[in-house]
């Protein structure tokens, strides 16, 4: 529940990031000459919030949020992660380590390597889509 709470909060706080970037990279198949990209990236660090402003001053404050759907699908991935982690470390435990007082962490390792393979499979799917809107 904590995993699912704090990865909205974060999406909601960083979407407007994840739009820059991905109107930064791809600013090249519209123009890719010197010029435009200095025009448009030449602020410096500062060019983020001035390309930020420029989305909401054309486009509105709701383009910042464009592919937030599809960003929020990824939050499966700590909620699939870590209960997970949590029973396969259980598991081991119960079935290759029960008088010991701490799983080893060879078990730890292999419950935190297999845990995320299934949740990135199961959600990564959701970076494709959220590019894409």
């Amino acid at each position: 529940m904590g995993a699912g709470i704090a990865g909205t909060a974060c999406n909601f706080i960083t979407n407007p990031l994840w739009v820059m970037r991905t109107r930064m990279q791809t600013e090249i198949f519209r123009d890719s000459s010197v010029e435009h990209f200095n025009k448009k990236y030449s602020h410096g660090p500062f060019s983020i919030f001035t390309n930020i402003y420029d989305i909401t001053k054309t486009e509105g404050f709701r383009a910042l949020y464009k592919g937030f759907s599809a960003t929020m699908i990824g939050v499966i991935h700590p909620i699939v992660f870590f209960p997970l982690y949590e029973k396969l470390k259980i598991h081991c435990k119960e079935t290759y380590e029960k008088d010991q007082e701490n799983l080893s962490s060879k078990f730890v390792v292999a419950s935190s390597i297999t845990s995320k393979l299934i949740a990135s499979a199961i959600s990564y799917p959701h970076e494709v889509l959220r590019s894409r809107l």
